[in-house]
């Protein structure tokens, strides 16, 4: 009768060791510092008990506590005959956003050590989700500034005259928007299980004609989706280059955070109040989702941000 002692906890000798080795991938382990698969460690121990791994206190079919590292090799190898013994030979795990690290039994830390405790502390301290991040940006980068109003010109002729081609409705016009979520680093679980996919965006422009009504940051506001194919269905990422396409719902399936760009075509038939006027302000929406797991339980945090649309005129002097 063991009454939880680790099987460690009978021998005598200890088993010190000065390494530790990787048993999940995760946030806990890619964020801000990425931890390669076997780490060296200050001189340290196993601990007296097991863990309790069966536990499921939330009965949502998955255990409550998720090992990260496990002791590695050791005095006389003890810890090679029976490798990643999560229940035994725990160094660092979480349950919840509760963490526990072998971190600082004697001097000496290294850095890989530190750069683990750094992951913890961030790791902990995102408790809760929270809402998205979105900003349209004047320029494609991810440091450029935000763009609140965008300034066309509805009199072609007149823009011609003056050399002013950048914000003239012929053709397709870009729009550029920066994403951030920071649920997705603070989940347990890595970009490649359930949280995959779990952050999308749709874009919407004012349509007090066609559109449908819909609550945007508190107001009612008539909207038609423009991320349809044939309007806005292309988005280039600023990271790789690479594009995302819409799908049958209309929305981007975002893999990460990143710098997106994408252009509204036929911009100039939401503008139009007649053949011959324009409209004072129109402006186009992105709704950005986050739709993960944190720590066991579902969030679902959504985030609108906008650019206004102005023309501008140009007027003949005497």
């Amino acid at each position: 009768m063991t009454q939880g002692f680790s099987n460690n906890s009978f021998d005598n000798t200890g088993h010190t060791t000065s390494h530790a080795s990787k048993v999940n991938e995760g946030a806990m382990t890619q964020y801000p510092y990425y931890i390669s698969s076997s780490i060296s460690t200050a001189t340290t121990h196993s601990q007296y008990y097991q863990l309790a791994m069966e536990e499921d206190s939330n009965h949502d079919g998955t255990n409550d506590i998720v090992v990260w590292f496990c002791l590695k090799n050791g005095k006389e190898n003890a810890y090679t005959y029976s490798p990643n013994d999560v229940r035994n030979n725990y160094y660092f795990y979480s349950k919840g956003n509760v963490i526990y690290t072998g971190v600082g039994h004697k001097t000496g830390i290294t850095q890989q050590e530190q750069q683990l405790f750094a992951n913890a502390v961030i790791a902990a301290a995102n408790v809760t989700a929270v809402d998205p991040e979105a900003t349209f940006l004047d320029d494609f980068d991810p440091v450029a500034s935000q763009e609140e109003y965008r300034y066309y010109m509805p009199d072609r002729l007149k823009a011609s005259e003056a050399g002013d081609t950048s914000n003239i409705l012929d053709g397709d016009n870009t729009f550029c928007i920066r994403i951030r979520d920071y649920n997705m680093v603070a989940s347990n679980l890595s970009n490649t299980d359930s949280n995959a996919n779990s952050l999308t965006m749709e874009l919407y422009i004012e349509d007090n004609k066609n559109g449908k009504e819909m609550n945007i940051n508190g107001e009612s506001v008539k909207v038609s989706k423009i991320s349809v194919s044939g309007k806005a269905d292309i988005l280039k990422k600023y990271s790789d280059g690479q594009t995302i396409t819409v799908n049958q719902e209309g929305k981007f399936q975002l893999q990460g955070n990143d710098t997106f760009q994408f252009s509204l075509n036929d911009m100039e038939s939401y503008l139009k109040e007649t053949n011959t006027t324009y409209k004072k302000e129109c402006c186009i929406f992105a709704k950005v989702d986050s739709k993960v797991t944190l720590y066991g339980v579902p969030a679902n945090k959504e985030t609108w941000t906008s650019v206004s649309l102005k023309p501008r005129q140009l007027f003949d002097l005497d």
